[in-house]
């Protein structure tokens, strides 16, 4: 991106994550773009099939990629009930049964917050 390190106070991507070339530099960039004590807000499918328009699949813990530069602040995991429309489970918010072993399709929500001062490994501020 062409914006200036801690750019933006607040950065979103809604149903986008899952669409990029390089999962890693786009990680990298939105952290990078985000102010310090700025916010992030991820909406994004999990565990479903690549595509030609959605190449990357990953699951819950694509979170993780962001520590320890940001901290999950919110994080809540949705069954993906939508039967094509997207992001119908948001509004009968129904959680993720992570109990079930069985690979299904679900929606990550997560609020992260880009850390003023260092964070540890856990995500969590020294």
């Amino acid at each position: 991106m062409t914006f200036e390190d801690g750019y933006f106070d607040i950065v979103t991507s809604i149903n986008s994550l899952d669409h990029v070339d390089d999962l890693d530099k786009t990680i990298s960039e939105i952290i990078r773009v985000t102010s310090k004590d700025g916010c992030f807000l991820l909406m994004v499918e999990v565990n479903h099939e690549p595509t030609k328009c959605e190449p990357i699949s990953f699951s819950w813990d694509v979170v993780d990629k962001f520590l320890p530069k940001m901290k999950v602040v919110e994080k809540k995991c949705l069954e993906d009930v939508s039967k094509g429309i997207m992001f119908t489970n948001i509004k009968k918010n129904i959680k993720y049964d992570h109990s079930n072993a069985e690979l299904r399709k679900g929606v990550l929500i997560a609020r992260f917050m880009k850390a003023g001062k260092p964070l540890g490994n856990d995500g969590q501020y020294n």
